[in-house]
């Protein structure tokens, strides 16, 4: 079964979903997390990093963004900054201050990854 590039969006009040632009590649199970702007609570982006590869056999190290506020209508994916190794698998959360930290399992060097992305 070969990575998804979809990304959709579901209103729970309307009980719909809503299709968002495909993400730059394909991925299988990448992290993903919702961040408010420090700089203005109207705006939300979604950030999605790592994950497997197209083959779902190696870690994926790209990291994008998309501004999801209702209000958005030129919705687009910006490339951030890379993971320095992001393994097949791995989990994430934000903090308080809106930092992101990611672990990685089963890394490039078989070791754990802490990053921290804003």
């Amino acid at each position: 079964m070969p990575a998804t590039r979809v990304c959709v969006r579901y209103w729970i009040d309307k009980n719909v979903f809503e299709m968002l632009p495909l993400l730059p590649k394909g991925r299988f199970s990448p992290g993903t997390e919702i961040i408010t702007d420090p700089k203005d609570q109207a705006i939300k982006y979604l950030h999605v990093f790592g994950g497997a590869d197209r083959n779902g056999e190696f870690g994926a190290m790209d990291h994008w963004r998309l501004v999801i506020n209702e209000t958005a209508r030129d919705f687009h994916w910006e490339t951030l900054e890379s993971l320095p190794d992001s393994g097949v698998h791995g989990t994430s959360f934000v903090t308080s201050t809106g930092d992101i930290y990611y672990t990685a399992y089963c890394s490039l060097d078989q070791g754990v990854l802490n990053t921290s992305m804003s």
